[in-house]
């Protein structure tokens, strides 16, 4: 605990991959990362040393709470344990936190201990985007979160100039796209033998979370126009909603063709290198689902696994595929437009195999986390050992040669 860079989250670190991936580079720098995950874990409450030391105050109890207060207790729960901790063996040197119950928690520590503060931030919020008195709340206080970081991380330029318009912090900001970490093209796993598809069958893959932003409903519908497009799911959502998709595709009579495999915890870029291309569109009603071309993790899966995309026509989406071709913009959010899209690649395998080569090219390129994250992995190194005054405030860095272009 004592000197320790400390990662609080929610959950699992590994449920937001770049989370994962940053703790991990910290580490592999020669600092010392300890991880604290807390919730409803399912596992007794222990340090479990694995490839990062982590805590885990596992929370079963929570669930006999009301629901709305179930957050709020959790997190006073887990304080007063780190404040307890934090006097008996010595506090941190530097707190990160990876989400707004996070951003509290960490600000509340950081303030009693006089400890540094470093802001992950994933998602960005409207008021009207969340639901609950206490995240309302947690979304009130971000301004006062923000102006006490030493730095802020975001993963795309967009969301960092609207949140620094939005609460006047002048901390530096630095930008790192929410990329795989870097490694060997993976060998395709063998997807039709495994789920016993048809060899002439074009694979379709999406991995990630499972809900109404995702489009899923105009992908089902697709399905009925391209008799040989099979669409495999892998991920997490709420029961309701994969039951109401696979109750669409029965309806459809593309039931066969729209396949939910669940959550898959290994083999994943193997699995995705088995599909012929990515189902990546957006429907951009959301803040976090706006303006968000470097900050879709599973945009970049797509390209570490050397697979092209259908990606949506955002703008964002549009100009970063135009810069680097590695998909096929959906031209209008809708059935036709996305069939259209999905029709450019089911129809010409060659065309797919060059989307899918440069997309590996765009991946080896620069956009894998080792290269994304080393200024951030700097700044850290440099807070660690006190010399934050390095980076200027008021400034945006972005990764070594990816400026942005002038208009």
């Amino acid at each position: 605990m004592k000197d320790s860079i400390l990662i609080l989250r929610l959950s699992r670190l590994g449920r937001i991959p770049p989370a994962l991936f940053s703790a991990e580079l910290i580490q592999e720098s020669g600092l010392p990362v300890l991880v604290v995950e807390f919730g409803n874990l399912k596992e007794s409450k222990k340090t479990v040393k694995d490839k990062i030391e982590k805590i885990r105050f596992d929370a079963p109890w929570a669930r006999w709470v009301p629901k709305k207060f179930q957050l709020p207790t959790l997190l006073v729960w887990v304080t007063l344990a780190l404040c307890s901790r934090f006097i008996l063996e010595g506090r941190p040197k530097i707190l990160v936190a990876h989400g707004l119950a996070e951003q509290l928690m960490a600000w509340v520590l950081s303030k009693l201990f006089w400890i540094p503060l470093v802001i992950h931030a994933h998602e960005v919020y409207n008021p009207n985007d969340i639901e609950g008195a206490f995240s309302q709340f947690l979304l009130r206080i971000e301004k006062l979160v923000y102006k006490s970081a030493q730095f802020v991380i975001f993963p795309e330029k967009k969301r960092a100039e609207l949140y620094r318009e939005r609460y006047q912090f002048k901390g530096p900001i630095f930008i790192a796209a929410n990329t795989p970490r870097w490694v060997p093209l993976p060998k395709p796993r063998d997807l039709r033998k495994a789920y016993q598809l048809s060899s002439q069958s074009v694979l379709m893959g999406y991995m990630g979370g499972i809900g109404p932003t995702n489009f899923f409903e105009n992908a089902i519908q697709a399905l009925s126009f391209h008799p040989s497009l099979v669409f495999l799911v892998w991920g997490w959502g709420e029961r309701k909603y994969i039951d109401q998709l696979t109750s669409l595709a029965h309806c459809l009579g593309v039931a066969e063709r729209f396949l939910y495999l669940g959550q898959l915890n290994e083999d994943k870029l193997e699995s995705l290198a088995g599909c012929d291309f990515s189902y990546c569109v957006y429907q951009p009603h959301l803040l976090r689902t706006q303006h968000q071309a470097t900050a879709s993790n599973k945009f970049f899966e797509a390209m570490a696994a050397g697979i092209p995309s259908v990606i949506s026509s955002n703008p964002d989406f549009y100009q970063f595929n135009r810069q680097n071709p590695v998909g096929v913009c959906a031209k209008t959010l809708t059935t036709e437009g996305v069939s259209e899209a999905l029709q450019s690649l089911v129809a010409d395998p060659a065309f797919r195999k060059r989307l899918g080569m440069n997309a590996r090219k765009v991946f080896e390129s620069g956009f894998h986390y080792e290269h994304q994250f080393f200024k951030p992995l700097q700044a850290f190194q440099d807070l660690y050992y006190g010399y934050p005054e390095i980076w200027s405030q008021e400034h945006i860095y972005f990764p070594p040669e990816q400026l942005p272009k002038a208009a």
